[in-house]
């Protein structure tokens, strides 16, 4: 017989029981909360201010159908559909657009939002909406309406905001402007950081080697257009000398070549070049991933004001009430960030007796100062000081100057809602003409259309610059007061590619036109072109069909390693093997390598590794005239290093080898030998790049944090490939679509439909996008139905 337990004992388990039994009526309760913020899928309800009842459908995957009657009844059920399903979402955006990210999450946000409390964000969007047409204006009050009656329908607010101190707050149309400038924020150099990298590097070399870094053409070079190249020989003594008479710089400051890029892959096919005799587009945009994704995918049917039926499907942004891109089963557009230059520094010159007034090019003026106050949940409000300008607000520089920046949104006339128009566009004629009258931070738009047509132009606004073309910082002088931009460009200065005779458009962030247009657009730091020299090619081999369209943007081949693969295989040669037998079983792994960045290739794994440290070590040498300024060398700049960087190997140009290698094979060897025995470098590429798609809020939590997040995933793909892959970037959307043929199109998105995770389309479609499975464009058979009706009968 047992002896029976000690009080203690009990007791301890007494309470054990009693803390799990109330941590399962916590969890249950915390969930039966968060039920009620679901959105509502089926029945009927009041939607104010609609002028007839409109009806959202949903399919098995939860993408949304909307049947208004006309284009603001559209956008009012937009709205309350944002709301119902993604407010966390655009709540965060108009924050991070605003910089009042604090006021949500607490101090662990105020960085981010002093940084962005540099520009007045909130106070211009007031102004621009204030500004605009009443069209404009119409739209987006509607809009507001929706999104807030939507918010309201909830019956508790959305998961996140369970978080202490943190509260919905009414939408209100200016934040969809603010919405806007989030992605202006993640597209764009807004504090012209490039510019002033181009200058440093223009101050701390000869001007041979500025001129070979700046003013060549790179041999990877794939404009829409042919166009002749400008090379320049490389400046090997001038470049040692500048070397040698360097100052040692501490430690190695070398940044790596790759860093997640903004940009993305557009194409469109002719008539000619298509299987089926029409034109075809396909777009995949590459951002920072997220749960939820940024883009919410909806298909949308109303009336237009002559009686014309609309349709238009793609993927939206939450805060907004146009389809970004899409097809409107007249012509069908996709978006690549375009890389133009957006951005202009001023050179400030202090008073010499008073450093309370700066130097214009006719006087001394004194600094504005503007107060802003970020608010903190659970804390005290932070005020923070930002100097103005006649030119625009002050900021220090890497190496303690001041500069005024100047920025498009920022400028007057820089914001309308024109690119709602491209809905009912009939032609690519049309949506040009939409496109470069629309305020939008500024892209390349690829376009296909029912007639057969495959065109591109720049969407947004392009800075007309006065004197100079905005490549390094302005002096006071060639600043002007207050007249360094006069305004922007007409559109009919646009550059523009229509009726090429090969019918084939291409954009992957690469420049897109040479000569007198290129110079329209500035240098804002286009891409290397190993994408778009490998999209172009594959166009030109023949024919595509909707099918061939996905499998290219699933392509893994990774031409930027090419030349690295020869470079290191060389060197291995069987000198290289006597002298140190390891490297034996190193050189079969990659002799095994096929070229493509395939998720179980443990050669693409060595390979980049390895191609990475040689790289980093020649471009950390090639730099050092930068000193302790290595980072100023600009990310766009350390991309094409990677061709000076081989330029270097292949010659080899020995008297360029840094110290301790008596040649260029030697660092080759070495770099090798490094990473020979790395666990990171004998695994499967998939596992080395392992994408992690996360909620920014709980991601990385224990234990609540897989309820949140997308599950870890291994997909063929690189930094430079076609198919961009990441450990937390890459294609936030795909699609394919033929205007008039969308039933043959093709759509995918990471993560699902719904930002809440006990929704049942929370991952729907995920896998689809992780392994590239085709899976229709427009919205299957309704599964639910929600009727809207207008407050009153009419």
């Amino acid at each position: 017989m047992k002896a029976p337990l000690r009080p203690i004992r009990r007791w301890t388990l007494r309470i054990v029981i009693l803390f799990l039994a109330l941590a399962a009526i916590g969890i249950f309760g915390l969930r039966w909360h968060f039920r009620q913020s679901l959105p509502i899928l089926d029945g009927e309800l009041v939607l104010p201010g609609l002028s007839a009842p409109a009806r959202i459908e949903r399919d098995a995957n939860g993408v949304p159908t909307i049947h208004a009657a006309n284009r603001l009844d559209a956008s009012r059920t937009l709205g309350f559909l944002h709301a119902q399903d993604r407010f966390f979402g655009m709540d965060t955006s108009r924050r991070a657009g605003a910089g009042e990210v604090s006021a949500l999450v607490g101090k662990v946000a105020l960085p981010f939002d002093e940084s962005k409390r540099f520009f007045p964000g909130r106070r211009v969007a007031i102004e621009a909406f204030a500004k605009m047409s009443e069209k404009d204006r119409t739209l987006l009050t509607v809009y507001t309406e929706g999104v807030n009656a939507g918010l309201a329908a909830l019956s508790a607010a959305p998961p996140e905001y369970v978080l202490p101190g943190a509260q919905t707050k009414p939408w209100k149309p200016e934040d969809c402007l603010l919405v806007i400038l989030s992605m202006y924020y993640a597209l764009q150099d807004e504090l012209g950081l490039i510019d002033e990298k181009r200058q440093l590097i223009k101050e701390s070399f000869p001007p041979e080697v500025v001129a070979y870094l700046f003013e060549r053409t790179p041999q990877t070079f794939a404009p829409l257009e042919a166009a002749p190249r400008q090379s320049r020989p490389f400046p090997v003594d001038t470049w040692a000398r500048a070397i040698e008479n360097a100052p040692p710089a501490p430690g190695n400051a070398a940044a790596p070549r790759k860093a997640p890029a903004i940009g993305s892959n557009a194409w469109a096919v002719g008539a000619s070049a298509s299987h089926h005799q029409q034109a075809i587009l396909a777009n995949d945009m590459h951002l920072q991933l997220r749960v939820p994704n940024v883009w919410y995918r909806v298909s949308v049917r109303y009336s237009a004001a002559d009686g014309t039926p609309v349709a238009v499907d793609g993927p939206t942004l939450p805060g907004l009430p146009i389809t970004v891109i899409g097809s409107n089963h007249h012509v069908a557009w996709g978006f690549t960030n375009s890389y133009t230059d957006q951005t202009d520094l001023v050179s400030i010159t202090l008073h010499p007796d008073n450093p309370d007034l700066y130097q214009t090019a006719t006087d001394w003026e004194p600094f504005a100062t503007r107060r802003e106050t970020i608010e903190v949940a659970n804390g005290e409000p932070v005020e923070v000081e930002i100097k103005e300008t006649i030119w625009g607000p002050v900021r220090e520089g890497l190496d303690g100057r001041l500069y005024a920046v100047i920025w498009t949104p920022m400028q007057e006339g820089a914001w309308n809602m024109t690119f709602d128009d491209m809905s009912q566009a009939r032609s690519t004629k049309e949506a040009i003409a939409v496109a470069q009258t629309s305020a939008l931070p500024t892209v390349n738009i690829v376009l296909a259309d029912r007639q057969g047509r495959a065109a591109w132009t720049l969407a947004g606004k392009l800075p007309n610059r006065a004197a100079t073309n905005g490549f390094y910082p302005l002096g006071t002088r060639a600043a002007r007061p207050q007249k360094p931009w006069q305004g922007f460009h007409n559109p009919s200065t646009y550059p523009k590619i229509v009726d090429k005779k090969d019918e084939l458009v291409w954009s992957a962030n690469q420049k897109m036109v040479a000569g007198k247009p290129a110079a329209i657009l500035g240098d804002g730091g286009y891409d290397r072109s190993y994408r778009a020299i490998r999209i172009r090619d594959t166009l030109r081999a023949g024919p595509m069909s909707e099918a061939d369209m996905l499998a290219l943007q699933g392509d893994a081949y990774a031409l930027h390693l090419k030349p690295w693969h020869e470079l290191v295989m060389g060197a291995l040669d069987s000198e290289a093997l006597q002298s140190n037998p390891a490297r034996r079983s190193q050189r079969e792994l990659l002799v095994s390598w096929d070229g493509a960045a395939n998720a179980d290739s443990v050669a693409h794994s060595m390979l980049t590794l390895a191609s990475e440290k040689i790289f980093e070590e020649v471009r950390y040498h090639l730099a050092r005239p930068l000193g302790e300024r290595q980072d100023s060398l600009p990310t766009h700049l350390r991309s094409s290093f990677d061709e000076i960087a081989l330029e270097c190997l292949r010659a080899p140009y020995d008297t360029l080898a840094p110290e301790g290698y008596e040649s260029m094979r030697d660092l080759i060897l070495d770099k090798l030998d490094l990473v020979r025995d790395l666990p990171e470098a004998n695994q499967p590429w998939g596992q080395t790049n392992e994408n992690h798609i996360k909620h920014p809020l709980f991601g990385s939590l224990p234990i609540i944090g897989p309820w949140f997040n997308m599950a870890p995933n291994h997909q063929s793909g690189d930094e430079w490939t076609i198919k961009v892959v990441g450990k937390s970037h890459g294609s936030s959307q795909r699609m394919v679509v033929s205007p008039g043929n969308e039933a043959d199109g093709l759509y995918h998105q990471p993560a699902g439909p719904s930002g809440h995770f006990l929704s049942p389309y929370f991952r729907s479609g995920h896998e689809d996008w992780v392994h590239l499975r085709p899976t229709p464009f427009l919205p299957g058979p309704a599964k639910h139905e929600l009727v809207l009706k207008p407050s009153q009968a009419r």
